[in-house]
């Protein structure tokens, strides 16, 4: 009788085994190497417009007037009710996750015991979004790029069909 538990135990891990290696195993080396392509400002512009957002290059500044070294370029895109779409290339990946983390710091601060977050980091992406009871907030960094939103909560089915749409 303990031979047989033995070997049922046996079978058991090597199909434990069999599983990990084959399936689930394939689910984690993916969820880990996934990756998402930053657009170009053009690519962002295009797509923004094709959702009827208008689209406007501005530049950053700091307190003194002066143009700030770290973005490259910034775009907004406005919609008819309002909400921005806020688009950045900075300098390089460790300066856009400063400024994803900066963000997120921020939004965090709109955080209540009704709020909805949902966060995830992966090889060459982090986003974050919380929603409150009035607000819908996303910033999503890919690789020396930054979108960010921060919208009331009766646009969010609108926003998040964006975002899926521009890979943020």
């Amino acid at each position: 009788m303990k031979k047989k538990k033995k070997l049922i135990l046996i079978i058991m891990i090597a199909i434990g085994i069999t599983l990990l290696v084959t399936g689930s195993g394939m689910i984690l080396v993916t969820a880990l190497t996934s990756t998402k392509t930053a657009l170009t400002s053009e690519e962002f512009k295009e797509k923004a417009k094709v959702h009827n957002l208008e689209v406007e290059d501005v530049e950053i500044t700091g307190q003194n007037g002066e143009k700030n070294s770290d973005i490259q370029e910034a775009t907004y895109a406005t919609s008819k009710n309002g909400w921005v779409i806020e688009y950045y290339i900075v300098k390089d990946e460790d300066t856009a996750k400063s400024l994803y983390l900066e963000t997120k710091k921020i939004f965090k601060t709109y955080q209540n015991d009704m709020s909805e977050e949902k966060n995830e980091t992966k090889k060459n992406y982090d986003y974050y979004t919380l929603k409150t009871q009035t607000s819908y907030f996303h910033v999503c960094r890919v690789d020396n790029t930054i979108l960010s939103i921060n919208a009331k909560d009766d646009d969010e089915k609108q926003i998040i069909e964006i975002i899926k749409k521009l890979g943020y």
